[in-house]
């Protein structure tokens, strides 16, 4: 029992700086994770902290309370039954209905609106930091993920940013994190819309929108996309990987984008004929310092 009120139930996950628990309390019904971490390996705890005790919103986990011991802290959440969308995605073995990605990019894209409107910046926006919950064991049972809440998790690299101000410090995961960083260049809240990209693409097309590697070393890089997308998706994914942070299209304005406010049934199909020059082996091939063309026969997808 930890501290005389949990109770571990199981293991959920283990690593080198800490563990991930399912848990129940003394006195209640429902279940909660308990995440372990080592002192140690924290960057900012306390900032952490109080950067959890200041958020709630439905689609960011729900921090309920923190204990530590000499070396470890025990942060409590809210528990999601339906584990991580990287999990789903392995199990379900191949790309999202786009309805599928529009429910759930939608849900991502306010709890970033919501942060950004408290000066939050996630920086760690990547697909297994993406936690599904499901009301009812029926739902569970069938995995339907167009009846989950989509809830964003793990704050440890999570900081403060103040307006008309950047930041500099070098973090988060290389697959996930936009050129900027990769380059030691400063950076905005946009760092977490390139994420959102990288995951929006990876429920899309089941695969990494480009080799990071090659964003590193070299600027004249491209993005694929399949094919069978639709011109809004297309559109969508376009808007968040601008090289240029500032043509980066921001979380308020993206909840106002087709991909994301249209019906699905709506959606127009891409001729591709169209855009032959540009399809590489069945991917739509686009780069990411010269995707003018993209605007302009996909769409801006927001009438601002």
């Amino acid at each position: 029992m930890l501290f005389n009120e949990y109770t571990i139930i199981d293991t959920i996950s283990k690593g080198n700086f800490g563990a991930n628990y399912k848990a129940s309390k003394v006195g209640s019904q429902d279940f909660f994770l308990i995440k372990e971490i080592k002192k140690a390996s924290m960057l900012n705890l306390s900032g952490t902290i109080e950067i959890l005790k200041n958020i709630n919103h439905p689609n960011i986990l729900k921090f309920i309370d923190s204990k530590e011991d000499p070396d470890k802290i025990y942060i409590i959440f809210e528990y999601c039954n339906g584990g991580s969308l990287e999990q789903y995605l392995m199990e379900k073995q191949k790309p999202f209905s786009e309805e599928e990605v529009q429910y759930i990019v939608k849900q991502v894209v306010e709890a970033l609106k919501y942060l950004n409107e408290k000066g939050i910046v996630h920086r760690d926006l990547v697909i297994s930091n993406l936690l599904i919950n499901y009301e009812s064991e029926e739902d569970l049972n069938q995995k339907n993920i167009l009846k989950a809440k989509i809830k964003l998790a793990d704050f440890s690299l999570s900081t403060y940013l103040e307006k008309g101000k950047l930041l500099d410090q070098a973090v988060g995961n290389v697959k996930y994190i936009p050129p900027e960083i990769l380059k030691h260049q400063s950076y905005d809240e946009t760092i977490d819309i390139w994420s959102l990209g990288v995951v929006c693409s990876l429920l899309l097309a089941n695969s990494y929108p480009y080799e990071n590697k090659a964003l590193l070393h070299d600027n004249d890089v491209n993005y694929f996309l399949p094919e069978t997308l639709s011109k809004e998706a297309v559109s969508f994914i376009n808007c968040i990987f601008q090289y240029d942070p500032k043509l980066r299209k921001k979380a308020p304005l993206l909840m106002k984008h087709k991909f994301l406010c249209k019906n699905v049934k709506e959606f127009n199909k891409i001729n591709i004929e169209d855009i032959k020059e540009h399809i590489e082996d069945s991917k739509i091939k686009i780069n990411i310092k010269d995707n003018q063309w993209v605007s302009k026969y996909f769409g801006s997808g927001i009438d601002e």
